[in-house]
């Protein structure tokens, strides 16, 4: 008897629930339209517990309802595939477009300097010929020079003499430089 009963009690659930399915239907005639007002909204405030969710805060009338319900647009696109109904299709999103940094700036161009000078005074002759004549030292060797010598396969220029300088010129850079003589006093 407990076994033909309880198969009752289960078919009797079905047919209620099934009913009020029914009646719940949009469209049909006599169907629920608004919710029937909630029992909390009869019980005096100052019982509810306080920061609980009330029968009242869930219940609203039909257009605020649907408003507070609604869920986010989630519509997706699908990828195109040209036709191809092989086409390898991927629903993760691209990678975001990531823009490369400027190149940074090119350095400042380098002004080239002339060397220093590798001659070495040794002395100065000004008497008993027609120009002045200074001799110089480079590494072992002994220059004897006039203004207007080029030197040093031909890389340096003799531009002037005097008892207090040398000016020399750099040629690939034509840049002059002076070698100081010291020690001659007037």
């Amino acid at each position: 008897m407990s076994r033909m009963t309880s198969r009752l009690q289960l078919l009797l659930v079905t047919a209620v629930g099934m009913a009020i399915l029914y009646m719940a239907m949009p469209g049909r005639r006599g169907a629920v339209s608004e919710p029937a007002p909630a029992l909390a909204d009869h019980i005096d405030r100052k019982h509810r517990p306080p920061m609980a969710a009330t029968a009242a805060t869930l219940t609203t009338p039909a257009a605020n309802r649907d408003a507070t319900l609604a869920l986010p647009d989630r519509t997706r696109v699908v990828p195109q595939s040209n036709g191809d109904a092989f086409a390898k299709l991927s629903w993760v999103a691209p990678a975001p477009v990531v823009h490369a940094a400027p190149p940074p700036l090119p350095p400042a161009p380098i002004v080239p300097v002339a060397p220093a000078l590798p001659f070495t005074f040794v002395g100065l002759m000004e008497q008993g010929t027609p120009q002045p004549q200074a001799f110089l030292s480079k590494g072992n060797s002994l220059l004897v020079v006039t203004a207007g010598d080029v030197i040093d396969n031909n890389t340096y220029r003799i531009d002037s003499l005097s008892p207090e300088q040398i000016v020399i010129t750099y040629l690939p850079l034509n840049t002059p430089q002076t070698l100081t003589i010291l020690g001659i006093s007037k």
